[in-house]
């Protein structure tokens, strides 16, 4: 039998086969002579393979801008990544304990009460919420109404407990007067009474102008919480239906006087958002700052969510839904209420201006690439079924 090891030398070593290559330094095909390691002749292929693309790219445009592309998309994507990471970075560090969160919405009240008080309203207390205690000799506010409120206030709480302040729900209430105040600065955000927190389950009032414009009923919605969610809308919309919210502790501001007193048909709004993104809004707000990526997410789902409720009041309005009782000024009441708050929205925000803001900005905080809608076309469902358009 011939041997099959032919190409060896005495040594065990490979005999010189210059018409394979071997021994000559090189690899068959290639003129790398006098390169005899594996990684000194692939650096030089390499090499050579960078000067082939070059001058291809030279004499090809389309494909060197094909290729320009292609680095930029690269060089985008691994900017993407490092910004990431940094934002994983900051978030960790601005990963609060919920004591602190807690102490931190307190702060914010302290600092929107404390503009209040400077500009003269003494009934809003440091927490930025009415004190029901100042009303006391206000016409209609006997001390005979006001003990029996304190009556109802503590036999509530008897029932149900004290306000929790680190529950979600009152978390959820400061933060919204927080983001209200700061994306609304001509606007008044405040915290009701506890009377009409637990007897008309208003949370918060907003007045523009110095009149009482709308009411909020704030919660901290979760996938476990999904059926409380719907309940509290429920009774959001049963409050509208009665002819809107009432708030028995109320005021007014005329010039420099500040009117106590109740109000009526208030057009009432269901405020909620995620834990985790109620969570990063607190964390990362700042009351005297530029608006932040993390606030204007939190506030943009609120107010998105509020124009849909709008849409669903005008047509109960439409459709004769709500119930103002016999004196027809209240639906009049009403309505303008509804549309001053719908005009502050739209010219502030308008509806399809911040939801596109949105999109961006979830991506951006996501780390994942942002794709403009502009130019792009319509998707087509082939599956669809043809509309019939009539004879």
């Amino acid at each position: 039998m011939d041997s099959n090891f032919s190409d060896l030398d005495a040594d065990g070593g490979i005999m010189a086969r210059p018409e394979l290559g071997l021994g000559t330094g090189s690899l068959p095909g290639d003129n790398f002579t006098g390169i005899d390691s594996r990684a000194e002749q692939l650096a030089a292929k390499r090499a050579r393979a960078e000067e082939t693309r070059q001058a291809m790219l030279a004499n090809n445009p389309l494909m060197r801008q094909a290729m320009e592309k292609a680095e930029k998309a690269k060089r985008e994507k691994e900017e993407q990544l490092a910004s990431r990471k940094e934002k994983e970075g900051k978030d960790k560090e601005k990963d609060l304990t919920l004591n602190e969160q807690t102490v931190k919405l307190n702060g914010i009240m302290a600092q929107v009460a404390k503009k209040r008080h400077e500009d003269g309203i003494a009934v809003v207390g440091d927490d930025n919420s009415i004190r029901g205690e100042n009303y006391r000799g206000v016409p209609h506010f006997s001390d005979t109404v006001i003990n029996g409120d304190l009556d109802f206030i503590a036999s509530h709480e008897a029932m149900f407990g004290d306000k929790d302040l680190n529950a979600g729900g009152i978390m959820m209430e400061k933060l919204a007067a927080g983001l209200f105040s700061k994306f609304f600065p001509k606007a008044m955000c405040v915290g009701t009474y506890k009377f009409d927190d637990y007897h008309n389950g208003v949370d918060n009032v907003l007045l523009l102008g110095g009149q009482p414009l709308v009411a909020f009923d704030e919660v901290m919605s979760t996938d476990r919480l999904g059926d409380n969610r719907q309940k509290k809308q429920n009774k959001v919309d049963g409050r509208n239906r009665a002819g809107g919210a009432d708030v028995k502790y109320c005021f007014k501001v005329d010039g420099n006087e500040v009117l106590l007193g109740s109000e009526t048909n208030l057009p009432m709004f269901k405020v909620d958002l995620g834990s985790k993104m109620m969570n990063d809004a607190i964390n990362n707000f700042d009351l005297g700052g530029m608006q932040n990526d993390w606030e204007k997410c939190a506030f943009y789902n609120i107010a998105l969510s509020i124009y849909a409720q709008i849409r669903d009041l005008e047509l109960m309005l439409g459709h004769y839904e709500i119930k103002f009782g016999s004196n027809p000024e209240n639906k009049v009441i009403f309505k303008n209420r509804l549309e001053g708050f719908k005009k502050l929205l739209e010219d502030n925000y308008p509806e399809d201006e911040i939801r596109e803001n949105l999109r961006v900005m979830v991506a951006r905080l996501e780390g994942r690439p942002v794709n403009s809608r502009k130019n792009a076309k319509p998707a087509v469902n082939k599956k669809a079924p043809k509309i019939n358009q009539g004879r």
